[in-house]
């Protein structure tokens, strides 16, 4: 076919339209709308996926660490372990073992207190007696002599076999916990100058083997604003310590009984814990009445305020009876932390129902 003649046919069939200028700048124009309105939505999105899929994690870890204690001989536990550079953040998750209660090497065991030369401050001064004589004195010699690592300060002592754990400050010194509010005034120091006193070290909890949870990049445990009941974790977490890890402590039928922190204080759990997982770089942010709580609106990059201000982050509850584990979103626009806690603690009924 000729060129001529194909030239002809070509236009006989049509040319294939084309777009205009105008059309053009109509198609980006809309593209650009709906990025604008489409991508902080895909953007929040993602970051609520991100907070809950850390949330299951961290439930599922919490169970695994409970079932471990069950029918244990010693408590068995959860060790949240806060970063070094903000004890305000904790992304690592350890299963927490807790050594047997040293008890002297021999049924005969005793220890023998000084009295202390200044008994607002302390400390005690005791001469463990391991034996009465009966056994040669190499033979009863304690393990807190031979193995400088064996008890470390914060192991809490007992004595007689009943009343206020003290302070232990190895190898032979015990104190109270001046900075927890013990002091002579509230508590009875021990017997001093007696002949002897049984006598029970309750050593903190290690790390186990075999168990860690790393929560995922970006996402942390909130701990200033973590909960027992309704007393925020800061009020009595001691800061800037050699030992900075909180330990959840579960007892041998999987109630949760005890948390340990600050280098080795002892809180009782008697109400149910509540643990905030949201943006890591908001890890310790105090409130900001002029955040916007509008997720869809502010990405988290670009956030400011406290985690418990946004709606698409996640409280954890441990239920200080049975050990079960909840979740559920931060409740939004409130301006307290309990107020944010609305719709976790009606998960597990704690709280009143909504008007």
């Amino acid at each position: 076919m000729s060129a001529i003649a194909r030239d002809a046919t070509m236009k006989a069939r049509g040319s294939p339209p084309g777009f205009t200028l105008i059309e053009l700048l109509v198609v980006v124009a809309i593209m650009g709308l709906l990025a604008v309105v489409v991508l902080p939505n895909i953007s929040d999105t993602i970051a609520a996926r991100r907070y809950r899929e850390a949330a299951r994690n961290v439930s599922a870890f919490v169970s695994r660490c409970q079932s471990r204690a069950i029918g244990a001989a010693e408590p068995k536990g959860l060790m949240i372990q806060p970063l070094a550079a903000n004890t305000t953040t904790a992304i690592d998750l350890y299963f927490a073992d807790t050594p047997d209660v040293y008890a002297g090497e021999t049924a005969a065991s005793t220890v023998v207190i000084a009295p202390a030369t200044n008994v607002t401050t302390g400390p005690l001064t005791m001469a463990f007696v391991l034996a009465r004589g009966d056994l040669p004195d190499e033979a009863t010699r304690s393990r807190l002599a031979l193995e400088t690592d064996f008890c470390q300060a914060g192991d809490a002592i007992q004595f007689g076999g009943y009343g206020p754990k003290f302070k232990f400050l190895p190898p032979d010194r015990v104190t109270m916990w001046f900075d927890d509010n013990q002091s002579p005034r509230n508590t009875a120091w021990p017997r001093t100058g007696v002949d002897g006193l049984p006598f029970r070290i309750w050593r903190q909890p290690k790390r186990g083997t075999g168990g860690i949870l790393q929560l995922q990049k970006g996402v942390a445990i909130d701990l200033a604003w973590c909960c027992l009941g309704t007393r925020p974790f800061r009020d009595f977490m001691g800061t800037n310590l050699d030992d900075n890890a909180i330990s959840l402590l579960f007892d041998a039928v999987g109630k949760p009984i005890e948390l340990v922190h600050s280098g080795g204080k002892r809180t009782t759990v008697g109400e149910p814990l509540f643990l905030l997982i949201g943006e890591a770089d908001l890890a310790g942010n105090p409130y900001d009445p002029a955040a916007s709580r509008d997720t869809a609106a502010t990405p988290p990059e670009e956030r400011g305020g406290a985690n418990w201000q946004y709606g698409d982050c996640v409280w954890l509850c441990i239920d200080n009876n049975s050990g079960v584990v909840k979740f559920a979103n931060v409740a939004p626009g409130t301006t307290s932390v309990l107020a944010s806690q609305r719709f976790v603690r009606l998960s597990v009924g704690y709280g009143m129902a909504e008007n």
